[in-house]
């Protein structure tokens, strides 16, 4: 089954202006057997201190931590979340709501979910094809991924962006679909989310910066769900399999078996 990324939204939360969360909102309907996924980039004040206690959906739902890293000694983190869509959130237009540490309240955040159909079932970091590469710096880049390698082709390999508001734009990593919600150039927080089919290869990401920022870089890749052969090369042995005839030769062996 190939991924589709089938929506997004984006929120910042300005410095000064946090109540120790930042939300975003779907703007269309989700749907059953889809994926949430959640990227946040915060503006903190240490470095060293994972400021994202929580995200959760509004009926209490907690996507699950897949990767994180810190921009550095003066602060900032960048994230990677996600579950599966709830029951009870199919069908409507919830909100995504990172909750913040004391030390982040006073300073920017920016959160981009998205909506992806289909990837791997299930709530924990088996739904990541290994572990993601991370990677940081101070500096004019380019900001670069950490080692990571993909083990599948065609998997939803996604590269996340964060720095700590310093307001420099930054180019999206060449060879990847960048998300139309992604926030850029901005003093609280910026976000990036890039995304690609993975190559079952080392994989890497790039992204290129107009002055110097406190960076991070996440990158990893989304498991596929179960295939569903509706057409291509496999059809016939689909065809096969179903057929009533071979069923027919199957049930006369049987019967052939217990007449003796």
């Amino acid at each position: 089954m190939a991924w589709s990324r089938l929506q997004s939204a984006s929120a910042t939360s300005s410095e000064g202006g946090l109540s120790g969360t930042v939300a975003a909102t779907f703007g269309t309907n989700l749907t059953a057997g889809s994926k949430i996924i959640a990227a946040v980039a915060v503006n903190a004040a240490t470095g060293g201190v994972d400021e994202v206690i929580s995200v959760k959906d509004g009926a209490g739902n907690s996507l699950t931590e897949l990767a994180s890293n810190s921009g550095g000694a003066g602060g900032g983190w960048t994230e990677l979340w996600a579950m599966d869509t709830p029951a009870g959130d199919a069908g409507t237009k919830p909100t995504i709501t990172a909750t913040l540490g004391a030390v982040a309240d006073s300073y920017g955040a920016t959160i981009l979910i998205q909506e992806v159909s289909g990837l791997l079932a299930g709530n924990t970091t088996a739904m990541l094809d290994g572990t993601a590469g991370v990677n940081h710096g101070s500096s004019t880049g380019p900001a670069t991924s950490g080692s990571y390698s993909s083990t599948a082709s065609s998997e939803y390999l996604v590269a996340v962006y964060g720095d700590v508001g310093n307001g420099v734009t930054v180019t999206d990593s060449s060879g990847y679909s960048a998300d139309p919600n992604e926030v850029n150039a901005s003093n609280n927080a910026t976000l990036l989310v890039n995304y690609k089919n993975s190559g079952n290869t080392s994989e890497s990401a790039s992204f290129t910066l107009g002055g110097t920022a406190e960076w991070s870089v996440l990158l990893v890749a989304f498991k596929l769900g179960g295939p569903v052969i509706t057409s291509g090369p496999l059809l016939g042995l689909q065809g096969l399999v179903q057929a009533p005839a071979v069923v027919a030769s199957v049930s006369g062996w049987r019967n052939a078996g217990h007449s003796r």
